[in-house]
């Protein structure tokens, strides 16, 4: 299993490149609820309301937002898994 960062790319010896997507998540501030991951959130970018973020959880590398990586994490799994 490799993962690419700022593209998260989820590769497998078996079947190749599993999933590959912008290592980004859209929260709504207000109830602190994940609405969208991936590409989705990438395409919401500069265009939500105030109280709807779209982050980059990862920074070179490092680990800037320790609960939405782990959000977007789990769902590139879940997403990695349905299509493997």
């Amino acid at each position: 299993m490799i993962w690419e960062l700022p593209r998260s790319s989820y590769t497998s010896a078996v079947k190749g490149v599993v999933l590959s997507e912008p290592s980004v998540i859209a929260v709504n501030l207000k109830t602190d609820s994940v609405i969208s991951v991936g590409q989705e959130a990438y395409e919401m970018i500069g265009k939500t309301p105030s109280h709807i973020q779209a982050i980059r959880p990862l920074s070179k590398g490092v680990v800037c937002n320790y609960k939405m990586t782990e959000e977007m994490v789990k769902h590139f799994i879940k997403k990695s898994v349905r299509t493997a």
